[in-house]
């Protein structure tokens, strides 16, 4: 079960799970919301590497 606890009026916490580390990714990037991950560490290099590949992606041209 995910939880949301607010921080303060602009803030929250969210506290999840999933069955892997890329399911929180494209999950929390669909919110189309800004956010920072505090735990745990593999959950940033998940994003940085998803972020690389939508990167690479916008980059390319119709073929």
């Amino acid at each position: 079960m995910d939880t949301v606890e607010p921080v303060d009026a602009e803030t929250c916490v969210l506290l999840c799970g999933a069955n892997n580390l890329d399911e929180i990714v494209v999950w929390v990037a669909l919110m189309d919301i800004g956010f920072e991950v505090h735990d745990p560490p593999e959950l940033v290099e998940r994003i940085g590497a998803m972020a690389d590949r939508l990167r690479a992606a916008s980059r390319t041209t119709g073929r």
